[in-house]
């Protein structure tokens, strides 16, 4: 009587078959590498040559990191604010300290005293002036080719914005430009820290003048967001401005970013609800307004944007 098939123990010799001229090939090669490769012999049994180049990358990668680690980077305020300024055609300075730590998977930069200038026919006012900056990046992202910011943190920020009559912005560093109607990107980041800012608007075409206190922070209990709020005039008439948001923490690129506008001034009034759909592309979002006025001229005082 025949004996039945082992089906277990016939697949197990028939990978040993097909495997075993692989394996000899592997170890014959290995073989062949161990009596005749250089490299390998030297690694194995390395002579002064070897201990000694390996010597000198050692003392250079010693060398390169108490360098990094010990540079004064105040060294580089002056050449960073003299290239810069040159680019953007504008005063721009580093007036403080520079702190940068680069021995992290999250490398962090501290900047005290950014001063960033307005175009000359902005009445010599600095477009920013920004008490102290800290920004971190995440290294994987970084050497991927992405910037995401765990942290980025502005402390007494004073930024002034001008239009002309005939247009110009003080904010456009690149004013050569064509203007391509998209509004701006952002990096990722996940935290955004604004520490009693002050901001001061004034577009001459409409004769539009505010100033306004600016916080991004979140509080103990939670409650605390993003908060605009200020007051000026438009038309000589009084203006006010409240913009409220949630918290900039853990925004992700997919979750819309809810905010409310209630803006009043010139006889009219306009409140908007709605989301940037899209967070760090500032030119996307959508909002439903409620707008009254006495006559389609106040709401063109108040938003800009001229109504059919």
């Amino acid at each position: 009587m025949s004996k039945p098939l082992n089906w277990r123990d016939f697949g197990s010799n028939f990978r040993r078959r097909a495997v075993a001229p692989n394996v000899a090939r592997a170890r014959v090669w290995r073989d062949w590498v161990r009596e005749n490769d250089p490299v390998y012999a030297a690694a194995r049994h390395p002579g002064a040559a070897e201990k000694w180049a390996l010597g000198v990358v050692l003392v250079l990668t010693l060398a390169v990191v108490l360098f990094l680690a010990l540079f004064d980077w105040n060294m580089l305020r002056g050449p960073i604010g003299r290239w810069a300024s040159a680019k953007y055609d504008r005063q721009i300075a580093l007036t403080g300290d520079l702190d940068v730590n680069l021995f992290s998977w999250t490398p962090s930069a501290v900047v005290r005293g950014l001063k960033i200038g307005g175009p000359d026919w902005a009445r010599q006012q600095d477009t920013a002036d920004v008490d102290e900056i800290h920004a971190s990046v995440r290294l994987r992202k970084l050497l991927a080719g992405q910037i995401e910011m765990p942290l980025l943190s502005f402390t007494r920020p004073k930024v002034v914005l001008i239009a002309s009559q005939d247009g110009r912005k003080s904010w456009d560093l690149n004013p050569n430009k064509p203007d391509t109607g998209e509004g701006m990107k952002l990096p990722v980041i996940q935290q955004l820290v604004i520490t009693d800012g002050q901001l001061s608007f004034d577009e001459q075409r409409r004769k539009m003048t505010l100033q306004a206190a600016v916080n991004a922070r979140e509080a103990a209990n939670g409650n605390a967001g993003f908060l605009l709020e200020g007051r000026g005039t438009v038309n000589g008439s009084p203006l006010t401005l409240k913009i409220e948001g949630g918290p900039f923490i853990n925004i992700r690129r997919n979750r819309p970013y809810r905010f409310e506008a209630d803006v009043s001034g010139a006889g009219s009034s306009l409140t908007a609800k709605g989301a940037i759909t899209r967070p760090f592309d500032l030119g996307r979002f959508d909002a439903t307004l409620t707008m009254q006025g006495r006559d389609l001229s106040d709401l063109y005082l108040l938003t800009g944007v001229t109504l059919p």
